[in-house]
């Protein structure tokens, strides 16, 4: 088995693999992925986004390894790459093992595992990789978006930030933009004696229905401080729930909490408190297609929602879920 290296002459092999493997998206939603991809890293490390494994002059295989450099609390720079999309073509799969561990070359990397499917999450295991969470936390912002952010801690958008000149590091800068161009939502939350830090989601989508995934957030702690003002963002966005991966004691009053969620895998032992999944798949890859319906709604309430009745919004403040309700129904005419 050889390992080609996914470049731009590679785009098109790259974008058939995934389709093949991967057909909950659009052969040409991927290649669109393929291209996102290969344009982040032509400027960063060698431009090569992952690997395709070649047989007898076929290509049995596929996966994305999307490079990052993840700056730490103390300044330091670390090389990441988040593995994702690993797909071996039906015959092949009894190669998995083999073609992971000629992945995973470099002892000075963190290669990160984010959606392991239950056999992988075990072939992950044995070449080294750790669980660093137990399941995943879900919140239905309209139940939160009552309340408010905790004493002394204020959300603000990134235009908000901006305005504000609020004190972040060039990286900080640079990671909340990027983001935000490839379709995140960005904030940032000004905190205890006015310190500053990111916080980012990527849009999700759990059965058709649409939500956001926490990319990076300094702990879950302070993401629990500010999911009122945060739940009240998404809800106008179309949002219904926001995700993140955590233990159940890190759960806030009326979440939800899904042990059988991918857990985030690492070959970093230690665990740290933030969350950071910044330029992951979840940046990159669009999630799996909602359903119409939503779609129209989602998309309504994005548009619409500052012509909404009195009513409608009097209610969402009022009373949050009925709040929503009633903007839904409003929206879509019933």
């Amino acid at each position: 088995m050889k390992l080609r290296p996914i470049d731009p002459s590679q785009a098109s092999a790259a974008a058939a693999l995934l389709s093949a493997g991967f057909p909950s998206l659009s052969h040409s939603e991927w290649a669109e992925t393929v291209q996102k991809l290969l344009n982040y890293a032509a400027g960063r490390s060698d431009g090569v986004i992952g690997q395709i494994a070649e047989l007898k002059g076929q290509d049995i295989g596929i996966c994305l390894m999307i490079p990052s450099a993840p700056e730490a609390s103390d300044g330091k720079v670390r090389k990441r790459i988040n593995v994702a999309a690993f797909y071996l073509a039906p015959g092949h799969e009894w190669r998995t093992t083999l073609f992971m561990r000629r992945l995973l070359t470099e002892t000075d990397v963190e290669y990160t595992d984010l959606t392991a499917s239950a056999s992988m999450r075990d072939i992950n295991r044995r070449i080294g990789f750790v669980d660093h969470s137990e399941g995943m936390i879900i919140v239905a912002t309209p139940m939160v978006s009552m309340q408010p952010a905790a004493s002394g801690i204020r959300l603000l958008s990134l235009k908000e930030a901006e305005a504000e000149a609020v004190a972040l590091s060039d990286n900080d800068w640079q990671v909340l933009h990027d983001h935000q161009a490839l379709g995140c939502a960005a904030f940032v939350v000004v905190a205890e004696q006015g310190r500053a830090h990111p916080l980012i989601l990527a849009p999700s989508s759990r059965k058709g229905i649409p939500g956001m995934r926490v990319l990076l957030a300094r702990d879950r702690a302070l993401l629990r401080s500010v999911l009122g003002p945060l739940g009240r963002s998404m809800v106008l966005g179309g949002k219904t729930y926001i995700e993140f991966d955590g233990a159940e004691a890190d759960m806030p009053a009326g979440a939800l909490f899904r042990p059988s969620a991918a857990p985030v895998q690492s070959t970093r032992h230690e665990a740290g408190t933030a969350i950071d999944h910044t330029y992951s798949e979840f940046a990159f890859i669009p999630p799996t297609r909602l359903r119409a319906a939503v779609r129209i709604y989602e998309h309504r309430i994005r548009t619409e929602a500052h012509s909404l009745s009195l009513q409608a919004t009097s209610a969402a403040i009022s009373h949050p879920a009925t709040g929503f309700a009633l903007k839904v129904a409003e929206i879509s005419g019933l």
